[in-house]
């Protein structure tokens, strides 16, 4: 029960800061985490769109590489097809780094 509260918590924070990032494209509108399956599942509206599609990460890790902690995230599958073929391509198994000011919030999250 404590695991889905903070899972909850963690959640906002992430769609706030996801938001931020996003924002001139696009706005999240659902966003769940699972600490448990280290995995992510969220609704984005993107600008001029009338219907969101889903994004799920089925697999998120952190990796250490030249003393900085990337995200690398993979198993990635989006609701339109088209999109499933630039992720696949472009992004799934990528490692991203994660800015300094985000480092400690993911690492309470992946374990």
């Amino acid at each position: 029960m404590f695991g889905k509260m903070k899972d909850m918590g963690m959640a906002k924070g992430v769609q706030i800061g996801l938001n931020q990032m996003i924002k001139e494209f696009g706005k999240i509108t659902k966003l769940n985490l699972d600490s448990t399956k280290n995995s992510i599942n969220m609704d984005i509206l993107l600008e001029g769109e009338k219907e969101s599609i889903n994004l799920t990460i089925n697999k998120i890790e952190v990796i250490q590489y030249n003393n900085t902690p990337n995200l690398r995230i993979s198993e990635i599958s989006v609701s339109k097809p088209w999109m499933n073929i630039i992720v696949k391509k472009y992004l799934d198994g990528r490692m991203l780094p994660i800015p300094p000011e985000y480092q400690s919030q993911v690492s309470q999250f992946i374990k």
